[in-house]
């Protein structure tokens, strides 16, 4: 018994270890150091331990497999593909390391307490980053926590400050807290927990912190019709707004990085397609003529397609898309209509939120993704051995 809890906490540990690495990998590019191979590692090594301790229990069919087909389905599809057409590109091999570990290590778990430790304990590195760029911001010229993008064109001056800290950018900042926050909800923490994190999101002001907010007022005041209603308009219209611009015709540079096609006028307002909306309609077209793949594509444009579900069809064509996709489908709304989502809005706002995402950004190497997706879905498994 006591050589199983070992096993637990120690497989617990090495995933919070490739979480905080994971969270931090920007700071070790600063440092010099091969990030990807290190977090590659220690997700092998975490996955190892999972499994070592399972097979110690003799209980891997009932911990992964039993009552959890669809969810095993799920990450074994990208799997079978791998072995039947050889796709050993990294960012396919990342995002199935990433999917399998989230999986594995959420249902792994005695209970979720560790594991948001863990992420408390990274919160406050993140936000010491973030302190460290407003003060770098303001009194240093240096710009190692902070950073300035100029005609940017989601910005009234047409300036964003950003303070990224010790990740990659203030998106990344973004989605780990809105994942802490989702946390938070799953353990019922008390609400003087969320102030720093509502602090940061509102200095980051990434457009998903309107999405995100805007779902946990609907989930929480709203039923029925009218909550799936709004929540459509709310998503469709923060799609549109991610990807096209409304500004004043001569105040901004085009054709340029971010402003590259203006779709129409009206007296003296243009709607122009942004750079991420360039990005996916390329990616669209590339992936309908299957005029390449995905590292011919980040190789011909210089960014990724921002969109997984086209960086899905690039990595592994068509019919993978439409099987992983839908099978993805059918679990999210398992979850929407089998769970109470007004018991915790902030949990299932970020889990729509993050859905969301995977169509606006490539996000499907992102553990906060599959991590706060494993947590709604072993809530479903917990509802299903109930009512059986």
């Amino acid at each position: 018994m006591k050589q199983t809890a070992r096993l637990s906490f120690y497989s617990e540990l090495a995933f919070g270890f490739v979480i905080l690495l994971y969270t931090l990998a920007n700071f070790l590019l600063v440092l010099e150091l091969p990030s990807n191979l290190i977090i590659g590692l220690a997700v092998l090594l975490s996955i190892s331990l999972i499994i070592l301790n399972t097979l110690y229990k003799r209980d891997f069919y009932s911990n992964y497999i039993e009552k959890k087909a669809d969810l095993v389905l799920l990450i074994s599809l990208p799997l079978i593909f791998l072995f039947f057409n050889q796709n050993f590109e990294s960012e396919f091999l990342g995002f199935i390391l990433v999917a399998s570990l989230s999986y594995l290590a959420i249902f792994n778990m005695r209970n979720s307490d560790f594991l948001l430790l863990i992420f408390r304990c990274i919160f406050y590195i993140v936000l010491l980053g973030v302190l460290l760029g407003i003060i770098e911001y303001y009194f240093f010229e240096s710009s190692y926590f902070n950073d300035t993008v100029e005609f940017y064109p989601y910005s009234a001056s047409g300036t964003k400050i950003s303070f990224s800290g010790f990740m990659y950018n203030y998106n990344s900042v973004t989605y780990f807290v809105i994942c802490y926050m989702a946390l938070l909800s799953f353990q019922n923490s008390d609400i003087r927990d969320y102030f720093l994190p509502i602090v940061i999101l509102f200095l980051m002001f990434s457009k998903l912190l309107i999405l995100f907010l805007l779902l946990i007022v609907l989930i929480k005041f709203f039923k029925g019709k009218a909550r799936i209603s709004l929540s459509l308009f709310a998503i469709m219209s923060y799609l549109i707004l991610s990807n096209v611009v409304i500004v004043e015709e001569g105040t901004y540079p085009y054709p340029s990085m971010y402003f590259r096609e203006i779709l129409t006028s009206y007296m003296s307002w243009d709607l122009v397609l942004s750079l991420h909306g360039w990005l996916k309609q390329q990616g669209l077209q590339e992936l309908l003529v299957g005029a390449s793949n995905f590292i011919e594509f980040e190789n011909k444009y210089s960014y990724q397609p921002h969109s997984s579900l086209i960086s899905f069809g690039l990595l592994g064509g068509i019919f993978f898309l439409f099987l992983f996709v839908g099978n993805l489908i059918i679990v999210s709304f398992r979850i929407l209509n089998q769970l109470d989502i007004s018991d915790a809005p902030i949990l299932y706002a970020a889990f729509l939120a993050f859905l969301i995402e995977l169509i606006n950004w490539d996000f499907y190497d992102s553990f906060y993704f599959w991590i706060v997706f494993f947590i709604c879905c072993k809530n479903l498994v917990k509802i299903k051995s109930n009512n059986n």
